[in-house]
């Protein structure tokens, strides 16, 4: 087992911070799985984060059993330990773009549940992956944008009465809506832009279609919520940074550039990783030439 000694485990200081450049590094539950909120929480805090991504995906997270006594523990303790809570939202099972009605108003539902959930909790983002083009999607690519459409335009307005911003996910898979810096481009216009919607930038998903530096130059204007994590080219591993191929002394260069203000979220397979991922992404981060 690898020994850390504290100036590691803490992150060297509470707050990146390189001239203007100020980030927060948030951890995932991935990270934590399969513990629950309140235990990754306590996790978050101890090993010094300053926020914390919660998947809201069964068996360790499910909305229903999460009453208004326990969202409000979980507010608290965020509040008591100045954690900056984001939610992902349900993905597996979930088409937010299926043509098959009865499915996308389920996946409506649950993403509607989850953005009551985030405001209960006092988290801002909810992170949302853009829906799957199934057979015969494929044969009729408008259709699939019609249902998304129609889903964001519902969730859009409630998300923007309780003051939650939606980041859309880019996804790499096959059937996966989202993939390229276009498409996603795409989804948001077909939602007319609205300010409180934008993109989480994936690493790993955005390597697995072109290089990660060139895609995020592409959406940058509009990407509000990082997963961070490495891998080899052509596969998504959850990896440690600089344990993959991404160049992310580069990307961190772009987001620089870009006065990226939100966090990044070590979005990795487990706890080692995630300590690692941050102790280099502060070398890089204070070593950065934006010149």
């Amino acid at each position: 087992m690898m020994r850390y000694n504290k100036e590691f485990i803490m992150g060297f200081s509470q707050h990146v911070n390189n001239g203007d450049i100020m980030w927060k590094i948030a951890l995932s539950m991935t990270a934590t799985f399969p513990l629950g909120i309140i235990k990754s929480i306590e996790i978050a805090k101890k090993y010094n984060f300053e926020g914390l991504e919660i998947i809201v995906e069964p068996p360790n997270v499910i909305l229903e059993a999460l009453d208004n006594s326990l969202r409000q523990k979980i507010r608290k303790l965020s509040e008591d330990y100045d954690l900056t809570l984001f939610v992902h939202a349900p993905f597996y099972n979930v088409n937010i773009a299926s043509l098959n009605r009865d499915i996308r108003h389920v996946s409506e539902k649950l993403l509607l549940k989850t953005i009551v959930f985030a405001s209960d909790i006092g988290a801002k983002i909810v992170v949302v992956h853009p829906g799957l083009r199934f057979f015969p999607g494929e044969k009729f690519p408008q259709l699939v944008y019609s249902a998304f459409t129609e889903t964001m335009f519902t969730c859009v307005e409630v998300a923007k009465d309780l003051d939650i911003q939606i980041a859309l996910e880019n996804r790499a898979n096959t059937i996966d809506i989202g993939k390229t810096p276009e498409e996603l481009l795409k989804l948001l216009e077909l939602i007319n832009f609205p300010k409180n919607v934008g993109i989480a930038f994936d690493t790993a998903q955005a390597q697995l279609v072109m290089n990660p530096v060139e895609f995020y130059k592409k959406i940058a204007r509009y990407v509000i919520h990082a997963h961070i994590r490495d891998s080899p080219k052509n596969v998504d591993y959850m990896l440690a940074v600089g344990d993959g191929e991404i160049d992310f002394q580069s990307l961190l260069k772009e987001f620089a550039k870009n006065h990226y203000s939100g966090a990044l979220v070590l979005e990795v397979g487990n706890m080692e990783h995630a300590l690692i991922s941050r102790e280099r992404l502060l070398q890089i981060i204070r070593n950065l030439n934006i010149s």
